[in-house]
């Protein structure tokens, strides 16, 4: 799986169906998990993550563009 979309998705779905708690760094391990990467990159936090999933969402058009905004407000971190 290369897609940063279907990636998240199976990652959802693992999230679910093996009943785990939705919390960044479960969500984190299962996405190293899926792509086969090793989970070691300090610098890659759930926020860092999911900047770079909405970096390949679609923004084709106004509803679209709409939802990325939401993502992005609802998945970043305050300092």
């Amino acid at each position: 799986m290369n897609n940063p979309n279907e990636i998240a998705r199976e990652t959802l779905r693992l999230l679910v169906t093996r009943k785990i708690t939705p919390t960044p760094d479960n969500y984190r391990k299962l996405y190293w998990e899926i792509t086969g990467h090793k989970d070691d990159d300090p610098t890659m936090n759930a926020e860092k993550m999911l900047q770079r999933i909405a970096l390949d969402l679609p923004r084709e058009t106004p509803d679209q563009v709409a939802a990325v905004n939401a993502f992005s407000n609802a998945t970043a971190c305050s300092q």
